[in-house]
């Protein structure tokens, strides 16, 4: 690009907000994430957009426009709108004229770069150096170990966190960290500064700024395998973020049973978690009830399970459940009692999270639904059961989201509420209504315990299992695959549930009424479960009322407890 002489106001980082440009003719040169995500923004307020991008091919132009569809910004699909359009790189800057180069012109009031950042470390030269030609021509910081540790220092003690780029940097940092840690106190050994040093000068990445570039997933599936072997020197209990922790808890400490002795029903089980908890209480001795709707998946799961444990003749039987049909709800409870079992154990697990707008059998948004009046329902129907058989216990599956969530709508009409039409809006309207199933989820568990009283030997307590690798995500693809680096396996969002479910703990402490995050990411099968603070709302006794009356008016419960 040259520039003669300009008197166009450029930027090149402190861009916050669309409105500051609204009605200006606005260039935004770079076609990577920050600048399709601005130029996105700018085009439902500014006058016109432009963005400037290397290559005008018709592959790059339909990328560029179908990340714009994808992040929602509808008003950016049409290049052929006044509003939006694709240019080529600037070839000069002019006073106050921009001339690209395909010889177009125009007179911006506004050039914005999103164009990256360049590394620079100016502190590091002499003694404590990085190659200084790679850093400032070549763009990339060398010599670094798994993009983290500087080669020429001994027992990783110059590390850098958060260098490689496209990511997501502050949970990064932290997966990062807990590789430093250990490196630093001696339970990981780096290879020598010759074997580093050959295997970052024998690697494939290209020398410039995508040197850093590195693919999230498969980069941090490779920290968590260099601290597999470390974990074990890691097995102590401590206090993180305020949050209590338990005693670390494993498959192997879940209490050992007399075969059959007792009962447990495991909504969901025929996949994700719900397998897990159901496998490992069978496992233990437990007869478990598989309570899902799709019975083709429910025999896939029970005939997997028992080949897992190596036991043909588990414990495991089927009654069909759709927690969005109430006659379905009901009909699972008559079935139930015709067996003729005791109940020790209901574990509330299934779920849904939806993006797009779905009804139930009775009009009610298929999350809340589902999620909420489905377990309140057939928690409801099951409690003479339960009491019948203490000490037992209600574990009800939850979620961190209930945290964001700000109130239950009361006002029918106001909670079915059909979701708007464009993705963004669409996904968060969803993500809306799945936070305030989950806050039901909590706010039911209080109530439900402040109704049974303090001398209750049935104990009810909900927990947020983590984000698990679960087919949960089918219906968000596209944040599924955002959160990928940090989920959780199935075995390690299993272990909250089992903790809660078998742990002595709970009864010789009394715990009840009590909401549960796993506080570390582990590998299996570590866990160590905390106590955290729920949504204030779930405390607030009379809006737990207010659902408990709203939720026995929608399921025609004519009694409750």
């Amino acid at each position: 690009m040259r520039i003669y002489s300009y008197t166009v106001p450029q930027t090149y980082s402190s861009y916050r907000e669309a409105d500051h440009y609204r009605d200006k003719c606005v260039i935004v040169v770079g076609a990577s994430h920050s600048g399709i995500d601005i130029s996105g923004e700018l085009a439902l307020v500014a006058k016109q957009v432009i963005l400037s991008m290397k290559e005008e091919n018709q592959k790059d132009l339909e990328l560029v426009l179908n990340q714009l569809q994808l992040s929602g910004k509808q008003l950016c699909t049409d290049y052929l709108s006044t509003t939006f359009s694709i240019e080529p790189p600037i070839e000069r800057i002019d006073k106050d004229i921009v001339y690209f180069k395909n010889q177009t012109s125009i007179k911006p009031d506004l050039i914005i770069f999103a164009t990256g950042y360049e590394y620079r470390m100016p502190f590091l030269q002499g003694k404590l150096q990085v190659d200084q030609n790679c850093l400032l021509k070549d763009h990339y910081v060398y010599p670094l170990y798994k993009q983290l540790f500087h080669a020429d220092f001994p027992n990783g003690t110059l590390s850098f966190l958060a260098i490689p780029y496209r990511i997501v940097p502050f949970p990064l940092a932290e997966i990062q960290s807990h590789i430093v840690a250990r490196v630093l106190c001696g339970k990981i050994f780096l290879p020598s500064r010759d074997e580093m040093i050959y295997e970052i000068d024998h690697s494939l990445l290209p020398r410039n700024r995508r040197y850093h570039y590195v693919n999230m997933i498969n980069y941090t599936e490779n920290l968590f395998e260099i601290m597999n072997e470390s974990n074990k020197f890691f097995n102590y209990i401590f206090t993180i973020d305020n949050q209590r922790c338990m005693p670390q808890y494993s498959f192997d400490e879940i209490p050992q049973i007399e075969s059959r002795s007792r009962v447990a029903i495991v909504t969901g089980a025929n996949e994700g978690i719900g397998k897990v908890t159901a496998r490992e209480l069978v496992r233990k001795g437990w007869h478990v009830i598989v309570a899902s709707r799709n019975e083709e998946k429910a025999q896939h799961a029970i005939n997997s399970i028992r080949q897992e444990i190596n036991m043909s003749d588990a414990p495991l039987d089927f009654i069909q459940l759709d927690l969005s049909s109430f006659t379905s709800i009901r009909k699972f409870v008559d079935e139930f009692h015709q067996r003729q079992l005791p109940l020790h154990l209901l574990i509330n697990n299934a779920g849904l999270f939806l993006s797009e707008f779905q009804l139930s059998e009775i009009g009610e948004e298929l999350q809340f639904a589902t999620n909420h009046l489905g377990h309140f329902l057939l928690t409801n129907l099951l409690l003479d059961d339960l009491r019948a058989c203490i000490p037992s216990r209600i574990v009800i599956v939850s979620s961190g989201a209930h945290l964001q969530a700000t109130n239950i709508e009361l006002d029918d009409q106001k909670r079915n509420q059909p979701f708007p039409t464009s993705s963004i809006s669409k996904f968060r309207a969803g993500f809306q209504c799945y936070r305030q199933s989950k806050l039901a989820n909590v706010m039911m568990c209080t109530e439900l315990v402040h109704r049974l009283g303090p001398e209750s030997k049935v104990y009810c307590n909900t927990l947020h299992p983590g984000v698990i690798k679960t087919s949960i995500w089918r219906n968000n693809k596209w944040s599924g695959r955002l959160m990928t680096p940090f989920m959780r396996s199935v075995d390690n969002g299993a272990m909250t549930t089992l903790y809660l479910a078998t742990h002595p703990d709970i009864e010789q402490n009394n715990i009840r009424g009590t909401y549960f995050v796993p506080s570390k990411i582990l590998p299996p099968p570590y866990c160590r479960p905390a106590i955290a603070e729920m949504n204030p709302i779930a405390q607030d006794r009379q809006q737990c009322q207010q659902l408990w009356e709203l939720s026995q008016r929608l399921t025609k419960l004519n009694t409750t407890i």
